[in-house]
């Protein structure tokens, strides 16, 4: 009898093991995958234009996409905007009020359309919605900021288009030690101090292909580091905001190209439903001839091949000549669950959920859309933290520094400039999903001191101090009309309060339990 365990030793003598990635060995399925070693900017130079097309084609052409942009513009900027809260101390690290105050209100007033921007026509708020879409279509923005500017906050910005920004414009070395990377000016240690710009000339942009200079427009970085008073408004400085997704990357990509292909087939797809579904609706008959040489052409271009049947209609046919009904099968009933798969699969790639992203709230339970609603949240909030450290605080920074310059601000001293960039820039929340129980959750936090009451109002998007002073104002309006001020901490509104909860929690189990023995029912 033959010993099993020499017999698999005999097997693998011999035999090395290999060890490592199975999905990198070479397999018949991965065999036409096609991969490149070329680092990102040599990619880009090649399809960046392209890309750009194509995302900016979808954004003005198709449905889906023109919601992404809405629903990312109203949930990283909202209806209220970037609010600043200024976080400046005096010496004794105590918060200067004066300060704060000045800071708040000057920000406020150059935010007004006749103050931010350039041409004098949009407001700040408006400008950072601008400044989002474009960085959702474009996946870049450039903002060109004037220190100096003559109005009478000295300072104005204006977002220009990413074509004047050659990113075919590659230089190996500058006099200056320097090289120019898809038209940005790069050190030899890959900081940018220079932005390249095409059609430029006698401060104007014009369209690159009509001609036009290439200039050289420094970065906002470089009017930080110098600490000067600022650039004539006729140059000014260049802010590029983009979300990187490699080292070295020097140019944006659109977040769109991830659902490009999708959105674009499923365009199409809806496109030969609806026509389907005209061609269902009305009876239309196509001219079939047995003999091809009794073709007559002169009557077939004027009936166009077919004919479409109208009420009291009497079709009459030839010798020779026949007419087939065209019956399009509709409706489609795989085209839903097509549509929802696609979405699905768009909406992932994109950050955010199928029912946001189509409307489609049928069969959508309590849990399901917290969950999604959360998850989506995390995302805007991201992006809410790109805008703040690409965009708005380096456009306040530079404000700030030329405000000081010019004395704006109320005699606050350019000298302690350092002191007065302290500030808070709070973007736009949310509204509880369950308001009872996550205020509840609140309260409970707040008694065991495990958060504390500024930040409980921070993530409401409010300032403490504006509530406080509210709180303050209406308590002394109360009292000058000799009314007494409603307790809203009362045990009465309590008990009121979770009643209602308990009402809830009995509305929402009845809704799941009917919707648990639907599924069973339609299961069996």
């Amino acid at each position: 009898m033959v010993n099993p365990i020499k017999a698999i030793k005999k097997a693998f003598k011999g035999r090395k093991g290999a060890r490592g990635y199975n999905d990198l060995q070479a397999a018949r399925l991965l065999s036409d995958w096609i991969m490149s070693t070329d680092d990102a900017n040599d990619r880009l130079t090649q399809h960046l234009g392209h890309l750009r097309k194509m995302c900016r084609d979808l954004a003005e052409t198709n449905k889906y996409t023109g919601r992404y942009l809405d629903l990312r513009v109203m949930n990283v900027v909202g209806p209220n905007g970037f609010q600043l809260q200024s976080r400046s101390v005096d010496k004794r690290k105590e918060k200067d009020q004066y300060a704060r105050s000045v800071i708040e209100s000057k920000w406020r007033d150059w935010k007004l359309p006749e103050f931010c921007t350039v041409s004098g026509d949009i407001h700040g708020n408006d400008e950072d919605r601008l400044h989002e879409r474009t960085l959702a279509v474009d996946g870049e923005v450039f903002i060109l900021v004037y220190p100096g500017f003559d109005n009478e906050h000295r300072f104005a910005i204006r977002t220009i288009s990413s074509d004047f920004i050659d990113h075919e414009f590659n230089l190996k070395k500058l006099s200056n030690g320097n090289r120019v990377v898809m038209g940005k000016e790069l050190t030899p240690q890959g900081q940018c101090v220079a932005i390249w710009l095409t059609g430029e000339q006698d401060g104007a942009l014009i369209k690159p292909h009509q001609g036009g200079k290439r200039s050289r427009i420094p970065c906002l970085n470089q009017y930080m580091k110098s600490g000067g008073v600022g650039a004539p408004s006729k140059s000014g400085y260049i802010l590029h905001h983009f979300a990187k997704k490699r080292p070295e990357q020097q140019r944006g990509v659109s977040d769109l190209v991830y659902a490009l292909e999708s959105l674009r087939h499923l365009e199409r797809t809806e496109e030969a439903h609806h026509m389907a579904a005209r061609l269902a609706s009305c009876a239309v008959f196509q001219r079939v001839d047995d003999n091809a040489d009794d073709w007559d052409y002169e009557e077939s271009e004027r009936f166009a091949d077919q004919m479409q049947v109208t009420p009291g209609f009497v079709l009459r046919s030839g010798l020779g000549r026949k007419w087939e009904i065209l019956q399009p099968q509709f409706p489609n009933t795989a085209l839903p669950d097509h549509a929802k798969q696609t979405l699905q699969g768009a909406g992932a790639s994109l950050g955010i959920s199928y029912n946001a992203f189509s409307g489609d709230l049928e069969g959508t339970s309590y849990s399901s859309g917290r969950l999604g609603s959360l998850t989506e949240r995390d995302c805007w909030k991201t992006k809410q933290n790109e805008a703040i450290n690409g965009r708005i605080r380096p456009i306040f920074n530079a404000w700030l520094r030329t405000q000081l310059a010019y004395n704006i601000l109320g005699g606050l001293a350019f000298e302690e400039e350092k002191k007065y960039q302290a500030a808070h820039i709070q973007a736009r929340r949310w509204d509880h999903i369950d308001p009872l129980k996550d205020s509840a959750g609140r309260k409970s936090d707040l008694q065991a001191r495990l958060t504390s009451p500024q930040r409980v109002i921070a993530e409401r998007g409010d300032d403490i101090e504006e509530v406080l002073n509210e709180w303050a104002e209406y308590e002394a309006l109360v009292e000058s009309k000799g009314l007494i001020a409603t307790d809203f901490r009362s045990s009465e509104m309590e008990a009121s309060l979770s009643k209602e909860e308990d009402e809830e929690d009995i509305e929402e189990k009845y809704f799941y339990d009917k919707d648990k023995k639907k599924k069973k029912k339609k299961k069996s």
